[in-house]
């Protein structure tokens, strides 16, 4: 039990404000270093798992750890996120229909859409000969894409970045997160309504179609999870873009390569997801069990921190390096198991793209001297600002 002897114990806030970029990567490390697993005493309690294989485990046992308690901010949600929080056998049903909507196939097919968005968003900066990364390149990109998917119009844009915005940094939106929320379910609304009068070959047409357990599924789950995609899946990739590019933007010799040998890509695009894992999920234990030394008891929390045990010396050689042609590179960024992320190949492309038709077109860029890049906390690590210049011709 949590205190008793022998089980390390200490009060661990995972959640520490806005630092400078690299904080949480060296706080997670310590932390790992130090244990595979402990009791933090913060927050009303929860373990800390940071190594490899204990992190393996608990993915390969969803019967033990639930994802009802994904987000240790909100671990008993009224309303479940659709499938992330839902547990077999209700997760199966939903995940099939998913998986098929975001198979390597479909990415594939995708991969115009996302150099169109991609070349048109450098083409509206590369003459400014300078931009801030995260909110005119990393956010929009994503957003674009999804807007793209639903067959809604690139108008709307900006309306979901600020919802995003509000989201996902509730403390400095002007309007209530609840009020937000609602906002953009009813949207979604909407659109379900709009595409069951008229459907057309886009994600929402084709969600109409699917079959939960054998039943077509109900307006209010299709905007969960909507909202779900949008709110989980956007703001990912673009905390992926911002680590990705503050990295190149600071170590040359690795821009130098990615533009040289721009085959690597592929390769670097899985390593920089490995090196900068940005997810802080959590579980919730069903059953009494031992994880990592740890007893655990139904009803505990537990936040995992991926992103250590992806920079795990007894997993990886030279784990602390960036090596963007490791091979192989077996990281837990997209997760493992039945609860692997569903979106992990679209993700991939849109980051294979960002990087290929930047540097073709922007291949020596820099952080400006003296800025001090800053990273937050909240349901993930993101990048706040990443301000970049580069000399334009002529």
């Amino acid at each position: 039990m949590p205190g008793e002897a022998g089980v390390p114990e200490k009060h661990f806030r995972y959640l520490q404000g806005t630092r400078r970029i690299g904080h949480y990567r060296a706080v997670h490390d310590a932390v790992r270093e130090e244990c595979p697993g402990f009791r933090s005493t913060a927050d009303g309690g929860f373990w800390v798992v940071s190594r490899m294989e204990p992190l393996r485990e608990l993915f390969g046992n969803p019967t033990a750890f639930a994802n009802s308690g994904l987000s240790l901010l909100d671990p008993d949600p009224v309303d479940p996120a659709i499938p992330m929080q839902l547990d077999p056998p209700v997760h199966t049903a939903w995940r099939k229909p998913l998986m098929s909507e975001f198979s390597p196939a479909r990415a594939r097919a995708l991969e115009p859409v996302v150099r169109g968005h991609v070349t048109e968003l450098i083409d509206g900066l590369l003459a400014k000969g300078s931009c801030d990364f995260v909110a005119e390149f990393a956010q929009r990109l994503p957003v674009a894409v999804f807007l793209t998917m639903l067959d809604l119009p690139q108008t709307e844009l900006d309306r979901f970045l600020a919802w995003e915005e509000a989201v996902l940094r509730p403390e400095e939106a002007e309007q209530d997160l609840d009020e937000v929320r609602e906002q953009v379910r009813a949207y979604f609304g909407r659109l379900v309504d709009s595409r069951v009068a008229e459907p057309g070959d886009d994600l929402v047409s084709r969600m109409l179609t699917w079959r939960i357990d054998g039943r077509e599924a109900k307006r209010e789950e299709l905007t969960n999870l909507l909202f779900v995609l949008f709110i989980a899946g956007l703001d990912t990739i673009s905390a992926h873009l911002s680590y990705a590019f503050w990295h190149l933007a600071t170590n040359p010799a690795d821009r130098e390569r990615v533009v040289r040998e721009p085959e690597i890509i592929p390769s670097a695009v899985e390593e920089l997801l490995r090196y900068y894992d940005i997810i802080l999920d959590g579980r919730r234990v069903t059953e009494d069990v031992e994880l990592a030394g740890c007893p655990m008891r139904a009803g505990d929390l537990v936040l995992l921190l991926s992103g250590a045990a992806n920079r795990d010396p007894r997993e990886f050689d030279r784990a602390e390096e960036v090596l963007l042609d490791r091979s192989p590179n077996r990281h837990l960024t997209f997760g493992w198991g039945i609860h692997r992320c569903v979106g992990a190949h679209l993700a991939r492309l849109e980051l294979k793209v960002a990087l290929e038709e930047w540097h073709r077109r922007i291949p020596d860029y820099r952080i400006p001297a003296g800025f001090p890049v800053r990273e937050r906390a909240f349901v993930q690590l993101s990048v706040e600002s990443l301000p970049l210049r580069w000399t334009t011709a002529g």
